[in-house]
């Protein structure tokens, strides 16, 4: 895990790259009109620090349609804070994040949320189904958690033990934790798909 939101990093794009020109402050912006200002010095002087603001405020709402985040949600203004400060913020990346190395049985934590939420759900659906149960029928039915091992031989006893170890290691890992934190609210709830959805669409991660 790169680090521990997985908000995206795409480069920005549009007015997000465009410096904002401070030649165009008299021509263009409206607080001027609003705090009455005149063409003394004083006020000229301070004029392009008010232009500045007023047009970094039209750039917020850009933020959240970049980070797939909404401005109406109060759970997602501190998303949007958090998420700059991961990209932006040395105190706020890991001083040694994870490579990706090591046996190839080890999984992410995405995949091993997945796991454990295609077992649960299934245990839901066919109640009498053991954590067994749920993995062999996963390892028939889902590609997803078909190895090359479990192709050529669907339902071994080898290919399910995997499995079921990997849901048994999915209980402790980080998301399954942070998943069940989140169910007390619908704001915690909407951050926490949100999270998901960023890391899977985020190639990096």
């Amino acid at each position: 895990m790169k680090n521990f939101l997985f908000f995206n990093k795409r480069p920005y794009s549009g007015l997000l790259k465009k410096h904002i020109a401070l030649s165009q402050h008299k021509q263009q912006s409206s607080i001027r009109n609003f705090f009455s200002l005149t063409d003394n010095e004083n006020e000229t002087n301070q004029f392009p620090l008010l232009f500045l603001f007023e047009e970094r405020l039209k750039k917020i709402p850009l933020l959240y349609q970049h980070f797939n985040l909404n401005p109406n949600n109060p759970a997602d203004k501190n998303a949007l804070i958090l998420a700059l400060a991961e990209r932006h913020v040395e105190g706020f990346k890991p001083a040694n994040p994870l490579k990706k190395r090591g046996s190839p049985r080890r999984w992410g934590p995405l995949k091993l949320f997945d796991l454990y939420m295609a077992v649960n759900d299934l245990q839901k659906e066919k109640t009498h189904y053991k954590v067994t149960d749920a993995c062999r029928y996963l390892i028939k039915h889902d590609e997803r958690w078909k190895s090359k091992r479990s192709r050529q031989n669907l339902g071994s006893k080898q290919s399910i033990k995997l499995l079921q170890d990997k849901y048994t290691e999915s209980k402790n890992s980080d998301f399954v934790k942070l998943y069940h934190a989140s169910q007390h609210s619908e704001e915690t709830k909407d951050l926490f798909e949100k999270i998901i959805f960023s890391m899977k669409n985020n190639p990096e991660n």
